[in-house]
């Protein structure tokens, strides 16, 4: 898929948060979207994935030749962040059962295999709510990653990791991010080493 950003701007209320982006991203490549905190990093990765409507100019997504509309952009989306919620009443398995059906997992990983790469088949039996913040950021990082989209999007995906968890989401983006457009919203170094790109939000302001 290859997302065309054309004169986009975005404010909230009077502020403009950004401004101007004329950008085209391509499957395959990996994006890492840097700037100081409060410079439109998020805003921008909300954006592409259709949850922000840019106050001016056009995003349009182009997928085999064909134009997707913006709101059917979800179907071919995984989204991961902190501040996404998990289903805290769910036991792991059955979150990883729940998430399958929502958004099948890539060509031979089933929900076994999908709890083997997330390290937490131990765990498979406990309620995701009694997880610690650790163990709950690497799974929603596996069911993100693992799932069988086009576009893949992370907003500061090494929170809450140590220094292990972080080697393991590395690992996880080598063996997974082949032929996706990969975006990685971050200032974390940890999070950006296989992107292949960068775009510094302070130019389009």
């Amino acid at each position: 898929m290859t997302i065309s950003i054309e004169q986009v701007s975005r404010r909230y209320q009077t502020q403009w948060v950004l401004r101007h982006l004329n950008l085209k991203l391509h499957a395959g490549n990996r994006y890492a979207v840097v700037g100081p905190n409060g410079s439109g990093k998020t805003t921008l990765l909300h954006l592409l994935a259709g949850f922000l409507l840019p106050t001016s100019g056009q995003i349009r997504y182009l997928m085999a030749d064909r134009y997707v509309p913006g709101d059917e952009v979800y179907r071919y989306l995984s989204f991961a962040a902190p501040y996404v919620d998990l289903l805290d009443a769910f036991t792991v398995q059955e979150h990883v059962r729940w998430h399958a059906r929502i958004k099948p997992f890539r060509q031979g990983i089933g929900c076994d295999e999908a709890l083997e790469v997330a390290r937490l088949s131990v765990h498979a039996g406990k309620r995701v709510g009694a997880l610690s913040s650790g163990l709950r950021q690497r799974l929603m990082l596996a069911m993100t990653v693992l799932a069988d989209t086009p576009l893949l999007f992370l907003d500061e995906p090494t929170t809450n990791l140590d220094q292990e968890g972080v080697a393991w989401y590395q690992h996880l983006i080598q063996q997974h991010a082949d032929n996706r457009l990969v975006v990685i919203a971050s200032n974390q170094e940890a999070d950006l080493v296989q992107c292949n790109e960068r775009l510094q939000v302070m130019t389009f302001k």
